[in-house]
């Protein structure tokens, strides 16, 4: 996501300077609009093609999602479901945990995605490269009937 760096003023006319990491220069005037400062100046703040940032997203992007993930993944999330932990803080815990950043940010979005009122089988569809039709069916069954651990110990 681009970084922009804003200049803008309150409502008494001090100036205040600031980055906000957001999609476009319309969600960050939206954004400093609800904190109740008048926009003068936003723009996007360019990255060096090999920048430090730049190079850690294209590892990330590069680094293969393993069965090994997945199953520890899996493995982890059964424990905490059955020990009846909110789903997001599951999330939390399982993001914290996980060393490879590509299935870091994939699990950000599923969460994300839940979070958002999605069911955890649409979340995951979202992702076929990593779980395959079989595992979100699985999923789904589970969350129907009311089983979802026993279906993810069984995965």
């Amino acid at each position: 996501m681009p970084i922009f760096h804003y200049k803008a003023r309150d409502k008494f006319g001090a100036l205040f300077t600031g980055e906000i990491d957001t999609m476009s220069k319309d969600a960050v005037a939206i954004q400093l609009d609800s904190l109740g400062y008048f926009p003068v100046l936003i723009e996007e703040q360019r990255s060096d093609l090999f920048s430090s940032e730049f190079l850690e997203n294209l590892q990330a992007r590069l680094q293969p999602i393993t069965l090994e993930d997945l199953i520890v993944f899996t493995r982890q999330l059964t424990t905490l479901v059955a020990a009846g932990l909110p789903f997001i803080t599951s999330f939390d815990a399982l993001i914290q945990q996980t060393e490879n950043k590509r299935f870091k940010k994939t699990i950000t979005q599923i969460r994300n995605d839940v979070e958002a009122g999605r069911s955890f089988s649409e979340a995951l569809a979202k992702h076929p490269a990593v779980f395959n039709d079989l595992y979100v069916n699985m999923v789904r069954a589970g969350e129907v009937g009311g089983v979802l651990d026993q279906m993810l110990a069984r995965l």
